[in-house]
C-alpha cells in the first residue's frame, strides 16, 4: 500500500522532468533520469484524460480538467476486488466489467488462476470494455458513481469513451500476453533471485556490439535504473517490482512515469511523437532487451 501511495503523490506533484513534444527529434538521454529524482510527468502523457491533456481528452459538455480523478479520489474510494497488500490507493474506478481469461499454465508448470488487483486496475481502462469515465466519485459535490456521460475527443474529433481495439486494448483474454498475477519463483524460467539489485546486473556481458552508444558511452545498457516507489532507483531489487510476490502489469509499467528515454520506441509514433516510453519503469526502455533481461537471466 505504501508504494502505491507514493506513486499517487508523485503523480500529483509538478512534473520534474522536461518531456518531449511533437517537434522533438529524439527522446531524452538516459542521463536526464539520474537516481533519486521523481519518476513523474503524467500531465503531458496519454494518461492525462482531462480537458488540458494532449490526446484523448474529456473536453465535451460536461467534461473535466482534472487529471488524477480518472484513477484516484480522496474520499469514498473503491476497495473491492483487491487483495490485502495489493489494492491501489484511493481507487476511483468501478470494478472492470469484463470477465478475464488468465494466462493459464506456464511452461514450467506455474498456473495463473485469478487476475490480481494491480492488473485489474490497469484493465479497468485497457480491457477495451470499461469506459474512461466509469468512476466511483466524480468531481464536485456528492457521489456520482458510474459513467459520467463525458464526451472524449482526440485532435478535436469525438471518439469512443473507451479504448476501442488497437494495441492499447489488451482485451479480456490474457492468454496471449506476458503472464501477470503469477508468483515470481526463481530460478524458474531462468529468473534471477528477487533480491538481486539492479546495479548488480551486467546487461552488456553478452552483447556483441561494444561500439553502440548504448554501451560505449555509458548508455542505457550500462546503467540499469528503474522507477520504483515514485523515484528513479539504481540499487533497488527485483522484489521492488512485485506485488505480493507476483508479477503484475505494474511490475513493468508505471502509469505516472513519462519515460522519454527510449529512442527506438519514440521514433515509431511518427507525427504523434508522444510514446511516453510506453510508461516502462526501466530508464532506457527495453534497449538491448534490458527490461526483459533484468528479471530473465537468458
Amino acid at each position: 500500500m505504501k508504494r502505491f501511495l507514493i506513486f499517487a503523490v508523485a503523480a500529483a506533484s509538478a512534473g520534474f522532468i522536461a518531456v518531449s513534444t511533437a517537434s522533438d527529434a529524439n527522446a531524452l538521454d538516459i542521463d536526464d533520469y539520474p537516481a533519486d529524482v521523481p519518476a513523474s510527468g503524467i500531465g503531458k502523457t496519454r494518461h492525462n484524460l482531462g480537458a488540458l491533456g494532449m490526446h484523448r481528452i474529456a473536453d465535451g459538455d460536461p467534461g473535466t480538467t482534472e487529471i488524477c480523478v480518472f484513477c484516484h479520489t480522496p474520499h469514498h474510494a473503491n476497495v473491492d476486488g483487491f487483495a490485502a497488500g495489493e489494492k491501489a490507493p484511493l481507487w476511483n474506478r468501478t470494478n472492470a466489467t469484463g470477465s478475464y481469461t488468465p494466462y493459464g499454465t506456464t511452461l514450467n508448470g506455474t498456473e495463473v488462476q485469478q487476475v490480481g488487483g494491480a492488473t485489474l486496475a490497469c484493465l479497468s481502462c485497457h480491457d477495451g470494455i470499461t469506459t474512461f469515465d466509469n468512476l466511483v466519485n466524480a468531481p464536485g459535490k456528492g457521489l456520482n458513481t458510474g459513467s459520467q456521460g463525458w464526451q472524449f475527443n482526440e485532435d478535436g474529433d469525438p471518439i469512443d469513451n473507451y479504448i476501442n481495439g488497437g494495441r492499447l486494448a489488451i482485451g479480456t483474454d490474457l492468454r496471449d500476453d506476458h503472464p501477470v498475477s503469477i508468483t515470481y519463483i526463481a530460478p524458474r524460467a531462468s529468473l534471477r533471485d528477487p533480491d538481486t539489485r539492479f546495479d548488480e546486473i551486467n546487461l552488456t556481458s553478452d552483447v556483441f556490439s561494444t561500439t553502440h552508444d548504448a554501451v560505449s558511452s555509458g548508455g542505457n545498457l550500462t546503467q540499469n535504473r528503474w522507477a520504483v516507489n515514485g523515484y528513479i532507483c539504481a540499487d533497488c531489487t527485483i522484489s521492488s517490482l512485485l506485488r505480493n510476490g507476483k508479477v503484475e502489469c505494474s511490475s513493468c509499467h508505471d502509469p505516472h512515469f513519462a519515460n522519454k528515454s527510449w529512442d527506438e520506441v519514440e521514433d515509431t509514433w511518427g507525427s504523434e511523437a508522444e510514446a511516453d516510453g510506453m510508461f516502462l519503469r526501466r530508464v532506457g526502455g527495453n534497449t538491448g532487451s534490458g527490461l526483459c533481461k533484468t528479471c530473465h537471466a537468458k
